[in-house]
């Protein structure tokens, strides 16, 4: 069925022409509209000071509608359809509340909400609620970074904006191509999104390779993990970094939204400026965003870091169309990057390499709600994008180059009765990915086809939530021409078929007991996340055969590999109390067959200047656990925690796996009040010694790196000033300008990390 569905429905094109012939056939059993006049007016306050509040962010993200509170803290929402919705009001500076609605046909309501000032220092943990995104209605174990706190942690890449949350870290060969990790896992075990879909680039594929997102125009950083993660990838163990840019805006929202950010960094000499204004256009509603950066060397404590520069420029558009026709949306993404991979180290070339890239994205999404009670609301999205990357040796001369072009579609049918905690959601999707080389890699052309079918199903049994999704994957993989290669083995197409599984199941503890609020148990919940995880290798993994100029290594591909298992089961407690707010989780996986590049430990027989990488598929095992905690001793002092630590080792052996995060965290105290925030933390990660070696004779380790520490500082402030809404942010990385090395770092050994930055950040709401 799968496969049918790759070679005969993977163009967009086909899939409307067949989903309009179904559609209009099945019209006289489609029932008449629900009524969707119903409206919700409001105010918005500041529970402390009861003063209206501007530029509040009131919506109901199942329906996507919504506005900004105007400059009385009024609101108005209406033409809501009947039904039981959550409405949310959100802003930077205060904690997020939700309500429960229940509304009739044609009702009115009026609601006075008091949000809550808070300095937000730990993520919320919730499920965001964007097309394409599973909605479950409950909080999950799912970190959102969003408002100031996405402004504080923003950084040159997207890793660099996630380094400072619990559990993730960054793999680099430089600054500008870190890519994040997440216990231990990165490549296509994490995939990454903007706005519900796969990036498309190939930043999974090697650290030399940069994402191609520039975190400057993000609304949102969601990381999604368990059952919302299968959603979207049959590799739900490892999860889903989801970037939210709203390039298609949201329906039914009033009058002109507009930000603004210019920020200044000493590290690297850079600059970076972005906007992004969505307003009415007609009927209609348009979007408009623009990002630009531009970085020098960066600076470390014993000098400048060569060849580390970055340039990067990124444009975007989108339109929401009038509702009732079908095509709810388009959008166009353009992201164009130059950066360099520094130089200097074995193998490396002594300047370094450049490398530049450039990615296209169009999105067309479609939507029908045929008023039936089985069916709630279908959503279709199509997406088409280009990557192009080369790499050049100092010279100018071509040393490595790719173009991909990917095509895809998913269709979402939702299943909404009146109680909304049994949503059911059924998917599927189809994608085409095709691969071009040129330059020096022997690494042929392929293509590859993907297909999946899904569903997520949630139960709310009295107290108990049940979360649970299923994924059936089939992926082919089809080199240009199957041939012998004397490097590789036998290269010809591969196919693969697999499973995954995934079930959260959440109870508070203070329920089992007693529900009083005197409980010492109430605002504890108590969880547990069992995934079974499937991936496909890669077509790098399978037919990589030669020198990646970029990655100063020589790789070969192993084209017998089988497809990779993993069967992960967590635990955790989250407590919401009065001054405190925590998470703590402990995970184990078991991997049969994952797949990595084994650092052979000697130079390449063919390229006797560059080390050698072999693709291998061993058994083996990752555990490890997360801790995070915001705890408010006495106004307006906070303490903040993040500590997590993950091990993983070869089954057979007991070798210790390669490329794994040492010990590491994070303490932080806050000083604030209605306008200000101070705020100083302590970062520091333990030595990592336990690095892989290869079983050959003779064998180079892969180099430890030592513990170390550093002091960070920031200062910001909020003011209004008429319709603006202003947040100015001063930071100190590195306070103390300590010399240290980060074990991910691929050229740790020329240059520690970045030393004393100071960053200045300046972000306008309208």
């Amino acid at each position: 069925m799968i496969s049918l569905l790759l070679r005969h429905v993977i163009r967009p094109a086909g899939i409307l022409c067949v989903l309009a012939g179904v559609l209009a056939s099945t019209k006289p059993l489609i029932a008449a509209q629900p009524d969707d006049c119903a409206r919700v007016d409001g105010r918005v306050l500041d529970a402390t000071t009861l003063q209206p509040l501007s530029h509040v962010n009131v919506y109901i993200p199942e329906l996507r509608i919504g506005e900004g509170s105007h400059s009385d803290g009024e609101f108005h929402l209406d033409h809501i359809q009947a039904g039981r919705w959550t409405l949310v009001a959100s802003r930077v500076g205060y904690r997020d509340i939700r309500r429960s609605l229940v509304l009739d046909s044609c009702d009115s309501l009026v609601l006075e909400l008091l949000l809550q000032p808070s300095p937000t220092m730990l993520a919320e943990l919730q499920v965001t609620a964007e097309s394409g995104e599973a909605r479950t209605g409950d909080e999950a174990a799912v970190t959102r970074l969003n408002g100031e706190e996405l402004q504080r942690h923003l950084g040159t890449t997207l890793a660099a904006t996630l380094d400072e949350q619990a559990g993730i870290t960054s793999r680099s060969m430089g600054p500008a191509p870190a890519r994040p990790v997440l216990r231990g896992l990165s490549g296509d075990r994490l995939q990454l999104q903007e706005d519900g879909h796969a990036v498309g680039d190939l930043s999974s594929t090697s650290a030399d390779h940069a994402v191609a997102i520039d975190p400057a125009s993000a609304r949102s950083v969601s990381l999604l993990r368990g059952p919302e993660a299968l959603v979207h990838t049959g590799s739900s163990i490892g999860g889903v970094v989801d970037v939210q840019r709203g390039t298609i805006p949201p329906a039914r929202a009033h009058g002109i939204s507009t930000t603004a950010l210019l920020s200044l960094e000493s590290g690297s000499s850079s600059m970076v400026a972005g906007a992004s204004m969505d307003a009415p256009l007609g009927r209609q509603r348009i979007h408009v965003d623009g990002s630009w950066r531009e970085g020098g060397d960066t600076r470390t404590p014993t000098g400048r870091l060569g060849n580390s520069s970055i340039s990067t420029q990124g444009f975007s558009t989108g339109l929401r169309l009038q509702e009732g026709l079908g095509l709810e949306g388009l959008s166009f993404t353009l992201l164009e990057s130059d950066y360099g991979i520094p130089g200097g180290f074995v193998g490396a070339h002594p300047g370094g390499v450049d490398i530049g890239m450039s990615r296209r994205n169009a999105r067309a999404r479609f939507g029908w709600q045929p008023g039936l009670s089985t069916l709630d609301h279908i959503e279709l999205e199509t997406t088409a994008s280009t990557y192009h990357h080369v790499e050049y040796s100092k010279s100018g001369r071509i040393g490595i180059s790719f173009d991909v072009q990917n095509m895809g579609a998913r269709l979402l049918l939702h299943q909404r009765p009146a109680e909304q905690p049994r949503a059911l959601l059924l998917g599927m999707e189809a994608a085409r990915r095709s691969l071009v080389t040129g330059g020096l890699t022997q690494m042929p052309s392929v293509d590859q086809n993907n297909g999946a079918l899904f569903l997520l199903k949630h139960w709310q049994p009295g107290q108990l939530t049940l979360v649970t999704a299923a994924r059936l994957n089939h992926t082919t993989i089809m080199p240009e021409r199957e041939r012998i290669s004397s490097v590789v083995g036998h290269i010809r197409e591969r196919s693969f078929t697999g499973a995954g599984f995934s079930l959260r199941m959440e109870h508070p503890l203070g329920g089992i007991f007693s529900n009083s609020p005197d409980n010492a148990l109430h605002g504890i919940r108590a969880g547990m996340l069992l995934n079974q995880g499937w991936r496909a290798p890669t077509m790098e993994e399978l037919f990589s055969g030669g020198p990646h100029l970029a990655a100063y290594s020589y790789e070969i591909g192993n084209p017998e590999l089988e497809a990779e298992l993993g069967s992960n089961g967590e635990l955790y407690l989250l407590v919401a109390r009065k001054g405190l707010r925590s998470r703590l989780a402990v995970y184990a996986t078991r991997w049969h067959r994952y797949i990595f590049p084994e650092f052979t430990g000697h130079f390449s027989s063919r390229r006797a200047d560059l080390y050698e990488y072999r693709y291998t598929g061993q058994d083996a095992i990752h555990r490890g656990w997360e801790l995070e905690l915001e705890w408010t001793p006495a106004e307006p002092w906070s303490v903040n925690l993040e500590l997590a630590d993950v091990q993983g080792w070869l089954v057979d052996g007991k070798v210790p796996l390669p490329e794994t995060p040492p010990l590491r965290g994070r303490l932080g105290m806050d000083w604030q009040n209605s306008l200000l925030v101070l705020g100083l933390s302590l970062e520091a990660a333990d030595r990592q010694d336990r690095v892989y070696q290869s079983p050959a004779p003779d064998a180079i380790p892969e180099a430890a790196t030592a513990g170390w520490a550093r002091l960070d500082g920031q200062v910001s402030v909020r003011l209004v000033r008429g319709r603006a809404l202003h947040s100015l942010m001063l930071s100190v990385d590195n306070l103390l300008d300590r010399e240290y090395r980060d074990h991910l770092n691929r050229v740790r050994s020329v240059m520690p990390e970045t030393g004393h930055s100071l960053r200045l950040s300046w972000k306008v709401y309208l």
